[in-house]
């Protein structure tokens, strides 16, 4: 993640939320902030963008921060944003893309059950660096819905 570094600070978090807010009035990217339950506190995000408006799927990306790993929050997210997705942007796809080497993104994607599809070479640019990147996706069917353009 690029943005993910030393220079994020507060106003960066807040343009993003300005920004965040106009995307989602056009349709074109949904962000979610994914909080603890108990204190209300941010834990992580995943979000829905890239969305082909001709062919009806976008990308979900999602992060939870280090000391929250292996709670299954990601997976939750996923699964959440996928189904808002399907239910009320009525797509008919959701691609999840994960560089080559991210084996905790990997296991995400395997277990909330996205189907696999390959490596596709030269796919992901992260700040200098071109890496290639595992292909998953998830269907309404994986969810008992039915597509509806």
């Amino acid at each position: 993640m690029s943005w993910a570094n030393d220079s994020y600070t507060k106003e960066t978090a807040q343009n993003f939320i300005t920004l965040t807010r106009t995307y989602w009035s056009n349709g074109s990217l949904y962000a979610f902030a994914i909080t603890d339950v108990q204190t209300g506190g941010i834990v992580g995000g995943v979000s829905l963008s890239h969305i082909h408006p001709v062919y009806h799927f976008c990308n979900l990306g999602y992060w939870v921060r280090t000391s929250r790993h292996g709670e299954g929050i990601a997976a939750r997210a996923t699964q959440l944003a996928a189904r808002f997705a399907f239910e009320r942007v009525n797509l008919i796809r959701v691609e999840i893309v994960i560089s080559v080497g991210n084996e905790p993104s990997r296991h995400v994607a395997e277990k909330v059950g996205a189907h696999y599809e390959g490596i596709l070479l030269n796919r992901m640019v992260v700040g200098t660096h071109i890496y290639d990147a595992h292909m998953f996706s998830l269907l309404p069917s994986d969810f008992e819905l039915v597509a509806k353009l």
